[in-house]
């Protein structure tokens, strides 16, 4: 099987949206995309919905920025059950919705591609590390 996920390399945003698109294409009716809000920064916060059961199962990746190894985990995992024979029958049983990065902003500011939006409350880059 050819893998459009690679899990070695981080998701920044760009990457992110991009490898939805290509998932979306690739198993056309096993996985689908929604957006379900916009970050700080306008950018859109993304859920998949892999299978088409009855039974739901919520799984959300990236909610503090250093933590965006997790989408690397829930893309991986996607793409081995979108492409699986074995797994067909638990994607006929299950809906699984997936949110890879909950917090894309903190997710940029953590691999170094952004700046944290500084709010009243004085937590600038200079004084506060942000996540």
């Amino acid at each position: 099987m050819d893998f459009i996920v690679d899990p070695c390399i981080p998701f920044d945003y760009e990457r992110t949206s991009r490898v939805i698109t290509d998932l979306c294409e690739k198993y056309r009716g096993i996985i689908r995309k929604d957006i379900v809000g916009k970050s700080e920064k306008g950018r859109n916060i993304y859920v998949i919905k892999l299978g088409s059961g009855r039974r739901k199962v919520l799984f959300v990746g990236g909610i503090h920025g250093r933590e965006y190894v997790t989408a690397n985990f829930l893309f991986y995992s996607m793409e081995l059950y979108a492409g699986s024979d074995e797994c067909k029958e638990i994607l006929r049983e299950h809906t699984f919705y997936i949110v890879p990065v909950c917090n894309p902003d903190s997710v940029e500011i953590a691999l170094s591609l952004d700046e944290p939006v500084c709010k009243e409350a004085g937590f600038c880059h200079d004084t506060f590390k942000d996540n």
